[in-house]
């Protein structure tokens, strides 16, 4: 047996494990003030968390001269 014919017995033990019911889509909110994900269908999202967004004091180089 050659290591392809080892890749596809393996991936296709992997699918015929999975069925519909167990792949399900995640859903992002990148909100102004918070992110939230979780999976489609589901009552609530799994994680909260605010979103942060920064740059540095001093950007020298990248926008202006110092």
């Amino acid at each position: 047996m050659t290591g392809t014919s080892k890749h596809q017995s393996h991936s296709q033990k992997i699918q015929d494990k999975m069925t519909e019911e167990d792949v399900q889509a995640i859903v992002v909110d990148n909100g102004p003030g918070m992110c939230k994900a979780g999976f489609a269908g589901d009552d609530a999202p799994r994680a909260v968390f605010p979103s942060i967004v920064g740059r540095p004091k001093n950007m020298c180089g990248v926008f202006r001269s110092c």
